[in-house]
């Protein structure tokens, strides 16, 4: 279903900001798709989903809501995947203090948030970047 879906939802979401949605179904549309085209290694279409996801979901949710940690820490992993250490660090920062604020230390999406960045930060050590 989702290889049947995912071109019109890129169709969709490619329009002019003027005449796309800005819906929390929307945007978890674009993060589902997001998701489906970076599971088959296509980066370049997933980054856009995303982000317009987050923007979306921080604008209609609020900047500190689980949700939008949520969209952070998967662009983040998009990011990770490619080698962009440097734009996936800040992303995983964010998305760590929203869980850990909102949900509590000892949540398990804390946890892997932790473990997330600890995969971004250990790769600048071992190279001395």
């Amino acid at each position: 279903m989702c290889k049947r879906l995912a071109p019109q939802v890129q169709a969709i979401a490619a329009r002019p900001k003027a005449v796309t949605l800005e819906t929390i179904k929307w945007a978890w549309l674009l993060h589902q798709t997001g998701y489906y085209l970076k599971k088959q290694g296509r980066y370049g279409e997933a980054e856009p989903l995303y982000v317009q996801s987050f923007h979306i979901r921080e604008q209609q949710m609020g900047a500190d809501h689980p949700d939008v940690a949520t969209s952070l820490n998967n662009l983040a992993l998009l990011y990770r995947a490619q080698g962009r250490y440097g734009e996936a660090e800040p992303l995983y920062m964010r998305s760590f203090y929203i869980y850990e604020q909102q949900l509590g230390g000892d949540h398990p999406d804390v946890a892997q948030s932790l473990n997330n960045l600890a995969s971004v930060v250990t790769p600048k050590f071992r190279t001395g970047s």
